[in-house]
């Protein structure tokens, strides 16, 4: 940002300058002409105040303000094209946001006005809506926490689910805690470095959801998963990686009071453990009331896999 407001003003005076929050993650790279026109309006606001002109100085100083302001929202909208986020997906996320973190700890509607929202594209939408079967359909929408670091994400939620329910909320038997850290998404992840949105199928049971992957071991479910994305490459169909699973449990239980996979467990082929057969398995476990993650590699007539339309993001987005 240019040179900052003068500090000479005395506090009165400064106080009938309009209050805005300005202030963003990074500041905005200004074009020569965008920089002229700032420094433009900052001299004169100078000049005028300089000359006692302190009402000429506070309406400047408020012009200068304003227009950084109109050209960081630009850069936001030219950031985020053509990916919008629909008020109800806003809507629905903030509700599960605010029960793991609590009320006021992130805003989402104000992160997707400042362009930190990854949408789905249209191409995306369009292969969504296209979908005449209601069943097989990707038809909800939910902001992901890319913005927010994995084991951050992890802590807090197995934090509220632990007081939640009185239990230790997510439980990792032990060749899960062994290879938490050993999986794809976290050696080599793929989605954004902002928070993003993907499209499920909503049925809480994972066979009712994707019945041809059960019984399949990993290797095949993800088979499976490449046959559906060449059919429909607009999709841009991945598994599931643990925060998804998480927040997507969360959704369910606040929509419904009931938890993801019951009676079943969820191959999340985006957790597939490094050189290994294996890839981690979540599922709500009824009497001990906690989410267990495991970390199978065969195949069993309970288990399946689940998918989502992933924003599709250029290399760019994922490293901002």
């Amino acid at each position: 940002m240019p040179e900052q407001i003068s500090q000479n003003l005395n506090q009165a005076e400064m106080a009938k300058i309009t209050s805005r929050e300005t202030r963003v993650p990074k500041p905005v790279e200004l074009t020569p002409e965008e920089d002229s026109v700032l420094l433009d309006v900052l001299r004169k606001a100078k000049e005028a105040e300089r000359t006692g002109n302190k009402s000429e100085a506070i309406k400047l100083y408020q012009v200068y303000q304003d227009q950084y302001e109109a050209i960081r929202t630009q850069r936001a909208l030219e950031k985020r094209g053509e990916r919008e986020v629909s008020a109800e997906v806003l809507e629905q996320s903030q509700k599960v946001y605010d029960f793991i973190f609590g009320e006021g700890v992130y805003n989402l509607q104000e992160l997707y006005d400042k362009g930190e929202i990854i949408g789905l594209d249209k191409s995306q939408q369009e292969a969504i809506e296209s979908e005449k079967d209601e069943t097989q359909k990707y038809g909800l929408e939910l902001v992901m926490s890319g913005g927010i670091p994995r084991a951050d994400f992890l802590q807090a939620f197995k934090e509220k689910y632990a007081s939640e329910f009185s239990t230790e909320g997510v439980y990792y038997w032990d060749q899960a805690q062994k290879d938490i850290n050993q999986t794809e998404a976290t050696l080599n992840p793929d989605r954004p470095t902002s928070f993003y949105t993907v499209a499920l199928k909503p049925q809480g049971e994972v066979n009712d959801a994707h019945l041809e992957t059960m019984n399949k071991t990993p290797e095949q479910a993800e088979a499976i998963l490449q046959q559906k994305q060449a059919e429909n490459p607009d999709l841009n169909l991945k598994g599931l990686i643990l925060p998804e699973y998480l927040l997507l449990d969360a959704h369910h239980f606040l929509d419904t009071g009931k938890h993801l996979d019951e009676k079943h467990w969820s191959y999340l082929l985006g957790e597939k453990v490094t050189g290994t057969e294996r890839a981690l398995s979540a599922g709500w476990r009824s009497g001990s009331r906690w989410v267990g993650v495991s970390s199978p590699s065969g195949a069993d007539s309970a288990d399946g896999s689940r998918f989502a339309a992933v924003s599709a993001c250029l290399k760019a987005n994922l490293e901002s």
